[in-house]
């Protein structure tokens, strides 16, 4: 009976603990904040540009781009030439009202391992991650964007 009780709890278990990490990830930059975040911002602009050309996408920040990675993520879109809203959204949490024809835009940036960190853009219902290794300040691609729709 415990060996049947195992069976059935566990995988239910590692669903709930799968659905409650997608449940708790956060927009925002949980690194440092560093100048060297501006490199991971122009690859995330070449990345977006491939999938949604500017000039045809209008984007619309589902955060606070304060940040370091923010204000390159923006200055280069904006440079690229995709009409961006980066107004944050209202204090509790709801989309707000979202100007015509904007996609939805968020990103997180963190630290996925020691050394290793990870951007995930998320456009609509779409999602965009990659991962960079970093040395001394500095990073560099450690493979492939993938991409979830």
């Amino acid at each position: 009976m415990k060996i049947l009780a195992a069976k059935i709890c566990l995988p239910a278990a590692l669903s709930f603990m799968a659905l409650a990490g997608c449940a708790t990830s956060q927009y925002g930059n949980y690194l440092a904040g560093d100048s060297s975040e501006q490199e991971i911002a122009a690859d995330a602009v070449k990345a977006l540009s491939a999938t949604y050309p500017p000039g045809k996408h209008r984007l619309a920040f589902m955060q606070p781009t304060e940040d370091v990675f923010g204000k390159a993520l923006i200055d280069g879109l904006r440079g690229a030439g995709y009409a961006v809203d980066a107004a944050a959204p209202p204090p509790d949490g709801s989309v707000g009202t979202l100007p015509a024809g904007a996609e939805t835009i968020g990103y997180k940036l963190d630290e996925a391992a020691a050394g290793v960190v990870r951007l995930t853009l998320d456009v609509g219902k779409q999602s965009i991650t990659r991962a960079y290794f970093s040395e001394a300040g500095k990073y560099a691609p450690a493979g492939s964007w993938t991409r979830k729709e």
